[in-house]
């Protein structure tokens, strides 16, 4: 409710801004990705960056996704920085619902890595709750892609807009129990009677998103 209220006051008060997000910047680390792997089986995505001069290992940050077990190929790819989109269309429901996605990065024909579903286009606020909480759900899977955090997908997005980089999908065990992540990781999961539900990373979630009109007639 608190949430609500304060994005409320700021479209009242900013109500010559339209009805989009303003663009907030993010202080990501400057370490650079190596590769990605999505172990299938186990709904977790491996990101492993290059060593850093004071490590002597590859460090490896683990992370609960949502894909699928059979029409996630297995194999080894690369995303292209002339595939990447802020918001795109993605596939129909089985009620024939289109939905959207943040952060789309294509790595394998029809697959890509992409945020939670959105019920409207270029509208944060339009997130569809039950694919979000999903991520968390190892029973939850997708038509074939690979879903993230927005929190997660920004920093995997910035570093293809600059190269390509490998993602290895494999049904090898991951090395981390996902059990294990899905209690660490700090998950905002909403409920289903939530008005308005997000999935923002950090900085944004600080800042909120500043909208003209909250309630829309």
């Amino acid at each position: 409710m608190k949430r609500l209220i304060y994005l409320f006051l700021c479209g009242m008060f900013l109500n010559c801004i339209p009805v989009y997000a303003l663009n907030v910047s993010d202080n990501f680390a400057t370490r650079k990705i190596k590769d990605i792997a999505v172990y299938r089986k186990d709904m977790v995505v491996a990101i492993k960056y290059e060593n850093d001069s004071d490590v002597k290992s590859d460090e490896v940050k683990y992370i609960p996704c949502t894909c699928n077990r059979k029409r996630t190929r297995l194999g080894e790819f690369e995303t292209s920085p002339y595939q990447m989109y802020r918001w795109h269309p993605l596939n129909m429901d089985e009620n024939g619902k289109r939905h959207y996605g943040q952060y789309c990065i294509r790595f394998d024909d029809n697959i890509l890595f992409h945020s939670a579903l959105y019920n409207e286009m270029n509208n944060p606020l339009s997130l569809d709750i039950s694919t979000y909480n999903g991520i968390v759900d190892p029973e939850v899977e997708s038509q074939g892609c690979v879903r993230l955090r927005v929190k997660d997908l920004k920093e995997i997005y910035r570093q293809a807009e600059e190269r390509p980089i490998k993602v290895i999908v494999t049904d090898e065990e991951c090395p981390v129990d996902r059990k294990t992540l899905v209690n660490e990781e700090s998950f905002e999961l909403w409920s289903s009677d939530t008005d308005i539900a997000y999935d923002l990373t950090d900085s944004e979630a600080k800042t909120i998103l500043i909208y003209s009109k909250i309630n829309r007639d």
